[in-house]
């Protein structure tokens, strides 16, 4: 397949191949702009035309707060003081400590 010839319907087609519990937000993350960023550096490197990639529809973010006695029962309970120092880190940033802890252990496996 020719790069000008990749278009919305391959994203749909690659994105309908993730399990079905995801949501739109999640195909957007991982399908959508990546998608969308290799089309865009195709189009600029003069590699085939411009294309408006189309996210899916997302929800409206909900915005889930850990209770803040069971935060610091967690940080209390750490076995060492840098996982005590990152549990503290990721709660003081808001990161998505999930996705987080899981590139983390994933750099530690390959190491």
């Amino acid at each position: 397949m020719l790069l000008e010839d990749v278009g919305q319907d391959d994203l749909v087609r690659a994105a309908g191949q993730h399990r079905r519990t995801v949501t739109g937000a999640t195909l957007n993350r991982e399908y959508t702009r990546p998608f969308a960023a290799v089309l865009h550096y195709a189009r600029d490197a003069q590699m085939r035309g411009d294309i408006r990639v189309r996210a899916f529809k997302e929800r409206p973010a909900v915005v889930r707060v850990a209770d803040k006695a069971a935060v610091r029962l967690l940080i209390a309970n750490a076995r060492t003081d840098p996982q005590r120092l990152l549990l503290h880190w990721l709660w003081e940033i808001g990161s998505r400590t999930g996705d987080t802890l899981e590139n983390i252990s994933e750099g530690v496996k390959r190491h």
